[in-house]
């Protein structure tokens, strides 16, 4: 007896993504094997972001009026109907094969939650700086305790719903916390298995780092904090926002250029040097 394929959704938060939009939903309309549905959430965007979605065919638009990420994740991952919940940022720009390398992932019914290496599409040498991710996730997946490596990177993700369901009314909630990666803490609490796959690709646009200092500061305390309210401790905890700082050293003060240099060489690409937006 042939078992059921399953079937998967995508779960994209948003708010005020029109710039970026267009290149992620494009790369999920050029996929080799479509998802089952997409569903953007709108977080109280008031740009031409719910018109751009509304313009696929196969995007679903639900709104999610409380702000914040959190809560338009929630949204998202309650409304899905599939047997998988993949995850995507606005800005993600996700390889052609996504999808069916998530399939083969979750072929292994032991999986509960899958995670890939992001690289960054406006950055130099874009096709090959995702290795500098892979690099550090692999490290820390390999030799990580179970209790001190759990980790999903919230624009390259997908769980099955059904552990959703189980670790969904646990999950913190306040503004403080990285809702990726203590979604990553809950579900290994919970006995759930975190694959993390080099063959699941994604790139993200620089933005992060066009914050102030002060801000960025601010993004980065949320690492710590969200570690320490679980007690977890150690460098291969921390090894993600050590590569998040030498990334902002690196490319902030370089933000400029990097927007000649994508004019120049990759103008399909979108790029903006202003901070990240998030709702109030």
């Amino acid at each position: 007896m042939h078992k059921k394929p399953l079937t998967l959704s995508i779960v994209i938060p948003v708010y005020n993504e029109e710039l970026y939009l267009p290149s992620c939903l494009g790369a999920i309309a050029s996929q080799t094997l479509m998802p089952d549905s997409v569903i953007v959430v709108d977080n109280g965007s008031s740009d031409k972001s719910v018109s751009i979605a509304q313009s696929y065919p196969f995007v679903s638009v639900v709104a999610e009026t409380k702000p914040g990420v959190i809560y338009a994740r929630d949204k998202g991952f309650n409304s899905v109907k599939s047997d998988i919940v993949a995850r995507i940022d606005a800005d993600t720009i996700v390889t052609e094969t996504w999808v069916a390398q998530l399939h083969k992932a979750f072929g292994d019914e032991t999986v509960d939650a899958v995670t890939g290496a992001v690289g960054l599409y406006d950055a130099p040498f874009a096709r090959y700086n995702h290795l500098v991710d892979h690099i550090m996730r692999k490290y820390v997946y390999l030799f990580g305790t179970r209790h001190n490596k759990p980790f999903l990177s919230g624009p390259n993700m997908a769980l099955r719903k059904e552990m959703w369901q189980k670790v969904k009314v646990g999950v913190c909630r306040d503004k403080l916390t990285h809702e990726d990666i203590d979604l990553a803490i809950h579900i290994t609490k919970a006995g759930g298995k975190i694959k993390y796959d080099r063959r699941l690709r994604a790139s993200v646009s620089t933005r992060r780092y066009n914050d102030s200092y002060k801000d960025f500061r601010n993004y980065m305390r949320m690492f710590d904090f969200t570690y320490r309210r679980h007690d977890l401790h150690g460098f291969r905890v921390h090894s993600a926002s050590t590569l998040y700082w030498l990334g902002y050293f690196l490319v902030h003060p370089l933000r400029h250029v990097l927007r000649i240099s994508n004019r120049l060489f990759q103008p399909d690409i979108p790029f903006d040097t202003d901070a990240r937006k998030n709702p109030n």
